[in-house]
């Protein structure tokens, strides 16, 4: 029997620079779905990666990877659970699933000390017309256990949390992007009503952009510095008739990349703080 293909489905780099996670997959193993959990040292060239096998029967959807602050817990979403792994063993340190009929779709992550939160993106019902309904979000301590869920004041389409600054940002399908500091709940409003919006912290939580997957229209890679409750445009890159989604933050520094895949645009790395 030949070898099933293997696909990168998410990378990143630890705080340090010093270890990459990397998830690939997914192929059909003993009548379950198999996904591949590597964890490589960089400084240790030709040394075996520490290994996680993730199965389940249902399709897996890498939805976000991110690591803590101290590098010692990796936060792995997908579709309908979350695993809190111990990049040193890559053992499973605790696990959560979703609601039944229900799915952690919206991309969360670790905010605050002691949690992590993950949502849903909502519905839109044909009941007399169409009805919108909100999406919930669900806390979790660092053991996977219950904290609370509240309505997320959006119906979100992507979200990312800075975790020192307590931060989650969230891009509303339509009309805007929800910024929530946690534990007080204080939220702030960013205008963007562009479709198919990805959102992503950077400077710790002291910025935020957005980017489109490609599109007609409006593609652009807008920025802003989140000092005050009006936040203004910092930055902009313009791509028109095309986009500069999905992107990659560097979380701790202004760096953004943006892969090839517009419609009239090369692939680039810039620094957010000399765009034009």
């Amino acid at each position: 029997m030949s070898a099933a293909p293997h696909y990168v489905m998410a990378l990143v780099f630890s705080p340090d620079g010093d270890r990459v996670a990397v998830l690939v997959g997914q192929h059909r193993h003993e009548r379950q779905n198999l996904v591949h959990l590597l964890l490589f040292g960089l400084s240790g060239v030709g040394q075996t990666p520490l290994q996680a096998d993730l199965v389940d029967e249902g399709i897996m959807f890498a939805e976000k990877m991110q690591w803590s602050n101290s590098g010692q817990i990796l936060f792995v979403q997908l579709s309908d659970r979350v695993l809190l792994i111990d990049p040193n063993t890559a053992a499973t340190i605790c696990e959560s699933r979703s609601l039944p009929r229900k799915g952690y779709l919206m991309p969360g992550g670790l905010i605050g000390p002691d949690s992590y939160v993950v949502g849903d993106r909502g519905e839109a019902l044909k009941r007399d017309g169409w009805l919108k309904r909100n999406g919930w979000l669900w806390f979790y301590d660092l053991a996977c256990k219950p904290l609370r869920e509240n309505d997320a004041d959006a119906r979100p389409s992507s979200g990312d949390t800075a975790p020192a600054a307590g931060l989650l940002a969230m891009a509303d399908e339509t009309t805007k992007i929800v910024v929530v500091h946690e534990p007080d709940g204080q939220a702030v409003s960013i205008p963007d009503g562009r479709f198919l919006v990805q959102v992503g912290f950077l400077e710790s939580g002291g910025m935020l952009c957005s980017g489109t997957l490609p599109q007609q229209g409006n593609g652009s890679l807008v920025c802003w510095k989140l000092d005050g409750h009006t936040p203004g445009v910092f930055s902009r890159f313009e791509v028109n008739d095309g986009g500069t989604a999905p992107f990659a933050t560097s979380s701790e520094a202004s760096i953004v990349m943006i892969p090839d895949r517009g419609y009239t645009y090369n692939p680039f790395t810039e620094n957010t703080g000399r765009l034009d």
